[in-house]
């Protein structure tokens, strides 16, 4: 008997039981090769559909494409959710003016006790007034004989106090971990510079480094519309919040003029920027020895002097640029001459060493004395338009081997050359950040 039944339940179990047709023969249905193919080609099309779209919409307005940001976002908020959302109630005041810790406490009626103990407290951790514009968290005990009334005040983006108006009352310091990470962007030029890494979202006091690094080689006070720029920099984050910026890693410029790379490496003898050659980027001479709008006369052996009138040579480069603007002395010397001429106005004259000299002419006043040894980028004097010159302006003229050149035609020899174990760090350096460019997209493809 048992037997018979397990024969049944096995029978039971076959396909033909389960399709109700026992006992009869079951046919297959085949669809046509065809109709497979056009399923599978809807659903690929689908597939692909779908990840054009989450491309598309995961790019900026402007078009332009970044590699993702990677950071840690797991740090402790300090905040309204620092406590026990269901034994307090939190509210924000949002400060209309400054005001003493002693006089804000006293409106949430404190006792004069609690005041000053917390007033005590706040003080030797830095605080006494409370900004305009800040915000303070009151936070609010549902029930008063169990929790004490507390307050936080965010001293910095990482930093915040925590007041506890308990009967012991205790003021402590809560602190955002700051994280590091690495942002790779770049951007295309319509107006300015600063306009372009407003809009691809980049950090802006990365300007101040992009031109330090480049400042050799790219005319940052003349760009134009179409000009091209790839950043690697770092980030530093307190919780959800950028607080500020780290080190530019690695700067890429395509201008009219070429193409120009920087690329950070320390853990060398020397650190710095060098470019794609293993060179370093600070050159002798800066190209040019202020902050102009134009160039508003060039190098010459045969120009009309725009005051007499006369056809004769221009020794010099003209940069106009607005009256009382810093004159930088655009390499290391000393200070050979500061006088004043008829023709050229207040000038200076730096030697810089046995080769090399420069003229600054034309200056309102200079800030230098004769036997002074400057450095690169000091300030030498500011524009003006004395002597003959028909407005504010800085006429720089080079002298090599005593004869005036221009300085435009001259190459002098670059400042560092990387050791040969401090080249193959150079070389791993920026192979790892030549890669990183490399993955920065414009909407027009790759540099």
């Amino acid at each position: 008997m048992k037997q018979k039944i397990t024969i049944q339940k096995r029978a039971d179990l076959s396909s033909d039981n389960l399709s109700g047709r026992s006992g009869k023969k079951h046919k297959g249905v085949f669809l046509p090769y065809w109709f497979l193919i056009l399923i599978g080609s809807i659903l690929l099309f689908l597939i692909l559909y779908f990840l054009y779209i989450r491309v598309m919409t995961s790019q900026p307005a402007n078009g332009n494409f970044e590699n993702s940001i990677v950071r840690d976002t797991t740090t402790e908020e300090v905040d309204r959710n620092s406590f026990d959302k269901e034994n307090y109630i939190a509210e924000e005041d949002l400060l209309q003016a400054n005001i003493n810790l002693a006089e804000y406490l006293r409106g949430h009626k404190l006792s004069e006790p609690i005041i000053a103990e917390l007033v005590l407290q706040a003080e030797e951790k830095g605080l006494q007034t409370l900004e305009k514009n800040q915000e303070v968290v009151v936070m609010t005990p549902k029930n008063a004989e169990r929790f004490p009334k507390s307050f936080i005040y965010r001293m910095a983006p990482n930093k915040s106090l925590l007041l506890k108006a308990g009967q012991e009352p205790e003021v402590s310091i809560m602190f955002k971990t700051i994280k590091h990470s690495v942002r790779a962007s770049g951007g295309i030029i319509k107006t300015t510079l600063w306009e372009a890494v407003l809009d691809y979202n980049i950090h802006y006091r990365i300007i101040e480094q992009m031109e330090e690094a480049m400042k050799y080689s790219v005319d940052f006070f003349h760009l134009k519309a179409g000009d091209k720029f790839k950043v690697i920099y770092e980030e530093k984050w307190a919780g959800n919040e950028i607080i500020g910026i780290g080190r530019l890693m690695a700067v890429y410029f395509k201008t009219e003029e070429g193409e120009f790379f920087a690329f950070w490496v320390d853990g060398i003898d020397q650190p710095g920027y060098y470019n794609e050659n293993g060179q370093s980027v600070k050159k002798p001479f800066l190209r040019c020895p202020v902050k102009y709008e134009r160039i508003t006369s060039g190098f010459s052996l045969e120009r009309l002097h725009p005051k007499t009138g006369e056809l004769k040579p221009h020794f010099g480069t003209d940069f106009a640029a607005p009256h009382g603007s810093p004159i930088f002395a655009v390499a290391d010397g000393n200070i050979e001459l500061a006088d004043f001429t008829t023709n050229n106005g207040n000038y200076v004259k730096i030697k810089h060493d046995a080769i090399y000299e420069t003229q600054y002419l034309h200056m309102d006043r200079y800030a230098v004395t004769p036997g002074q040894r400057v450095k690169q980028g000091d300030v030498i004097g500011y524009v003006g338009q004395t002597g003959l010159a028909t407005g504010p302006h800085v006429c720089f003229r080079f002298w090599k081997y005593g004869k005036q050149v221009d300085p435009r035609a001259e190459s002098p020899t670059q400042m560092t050359a990387l050791g040969a174990k401090d080249y193959d760090h150079y070389l791993e350096r920026k192979s790892e950040l030549w890669h990183q460019l490399r993955e920065i997209v414009y909407f027009d493809g790759h540099f």
